[in-house]
């Protein structure tokens, strides 16, 4: 049990180990930059969190019992409705972020001594931690599928890749481009990981319809895109207003609001089968409920 437990350990702890070294490394930088790269881990940390660890959580079960009765095909096909499921969401997050980043720190963090150049730092921390956010869930998933036929060893080798990965390119960027330099070493790590994962479990298990993820990609990366104008636009337009906490706040929400509806249109319009399957059952539920 202990030699299944402990690769799997590793394997789950590569994001706090990245966090550590890249907090290690940020202490040779100017006072304030450990803090900034600290709150943009947790933010970043936070929305993975929210949006797509459930969606793993909830797959593991099934990918287990599938695993371990042989089912591989069964385990493919569910494999990549969940990658597909947290594109599906962590995309657009990711956008929405990087453009809304200013607003989001200013708005959670901006008061005591979090002053101008802290939300600045700061949001050069989130802008490329975020990117690695998509990464992180192909990445899951694909090490919860490896768990799911018994390998262990799989996801813990290529997690310590990720680590090296992780220090090497930070080492080298930090000298040159701070704090960015820390937070592009952690997402590269994360984009690695998940590459190198996809490529083994190709090579163990054959086939796993990874031309029904690209499609989807696509529509959800064009339907991200249009989202992202949309967002962008009113970013430009209404940042001028926001004076204040209140008016920030009110106008951030009235932004992603209208973020997420064009981005549901979007989908709508491409004929996402995972949305429209989601759609389905929230619209059966309201039915049912209003009868």
């Amino acid at each position: 049990m202990l030699k299944l437990i402990s690769p799997v350990i590793v394997g789950l702890s590569v994001n706090q180990i990245n966090i550590i070294i890249n907090t290690r490394l940020a202490s040779g930088l100017p006072n304030g930059n450990i803090t900034a790269f600290s709150y943009a881990s947790l933010l970043t940390g936070a929305f993975y969190g929210t949006f797509a660890t459930s969606v793993v959580t909830v797959i593991f079960p099934t990918l287990s019992k599938e695993g371990s009765t042989g089912d591989y095909e069964g385990m493919k096909s569910h494999m990549v409705k969940a990658i597909n499921n947290i594109n599906m969401i962590m995309i657009p997050v990711t956008l929405g972020i990087m453009i809304l980043r200013y607003h989001i720190i200013d708005i959670l963090f901006k008061h005591g001594k979090f002053n101008t150049y802290s939300v600045e730092i700061t949001a050069i921390a989130l802008l490329y931690l975020s990117i690695g956010m998509i990464f992180y869930g192909i990445r899951d998933v694909f090490n919860v599928s490896f768990y799911s036929t018994n390998d262990t060893k799989t996801p813990m080798v290529n997690s310590i890749l990720g680590i090296a990965v992780n220090i090497l390119i930070s080492i080298i960027l930090v000298k040159y481009i701070g704090i960015a330099g820390l937070a592009i070493g952690s997402s590269a790590s994360a984009a690695i990981c998940a590459v190198l994962l996809m490529k083994d479990f190709r090579k163990k298990m054959g086939s796993f319809g990874g031309h029904d993820m690209i499609s989807t990609g696509a529509k959800l990366i064009l339907s991200s895109l249009v989202m992202s104008v949309a967002v962008f636009i009113m970013n430009n337009y209404l940042s001028k207003y926001m004076v204040g906490f209140k008016l920030e706040l009110l106008f951030t929400m009235l932004i992603v609001i209208v973020g997420a509806a064009v981005y549901v249109t979007m989908m709508l319009l491409l004929k996402v089968k995972e949305f429209r399957y989601l759609y389905g059952i929230v619209a059966n539920r309201l039915t049912s409920f209003q009868n």
